[in-house]
């Protein structure tokens, strides 16, 4: 089982919003537990991919390295031995990838607008209908005003 302790102070955003560090609380709640550990233990690009792979359903992490692990074929011998030193012996539950993209998505999103596009750039940049976008905008509308502040802005 995660623990709760451990989500606390993980830098869960895209690369592409600006560098100063949001509060951790306007994007981490929006990630499943299962993903947040996994994105602090091996990263945001090896956790897409094992839930590119395995997500939707549970997979068990061993207690010791064999050949034969699945998650071989999709993360390095490194990665998978920082999740078997965490969850060795476990069932994690992993949802499906979707949930992580669209959550990137959506921090792009906000990023855009607070940066001041419109809701029709952010229609015809990311194929969504303008309901949609005004969605997202409600659901990050804290995040959006952190990032649209003066400090944030640059040239």
């Amino acid at each position: 089982m995660v623990e709760p302790h451990m989500m606390q102070n993980h830098n869960l955003r895209p690369a592409n919003i600006n560098n100063g560090a949001a509060p951790s609380h306007l994007n981490a709640h929006c990630l499943p537990q299962s993903v947040q550990v996994l994105i602090h233990l091996i990263g945001t690009d090896a956790t897409t991919q094992v839930l590119d792979h395995f997500g939707g359903r549970s997979i068990y992490i061993p207690k010791r390295l064999r050949p034969q692990c699945p998650l071989l074929k999709v993360i390095s011998r490194e990665k998978l031995e920082l999740l078997m030193q965490h969850f060795g012996g476990e069932t994690v539950d992993l949802p499906q990838a979707g949930s992580l993209k669209r959550h990137w998505r959506n921090l792009d999103i906000a990023a855009a607008s607070a940066a001041g596009a419109s809701r029709a750039e952010l229609v015809a940049r990311y194929g969504l209908s303008q309901r949609q976008i005004g969605n997202i905008r409600r659901r990050y509308r804290e995040l959006i005003q952190y990032l649209s502040q003066p400090h944030f802005r640059t040239a």
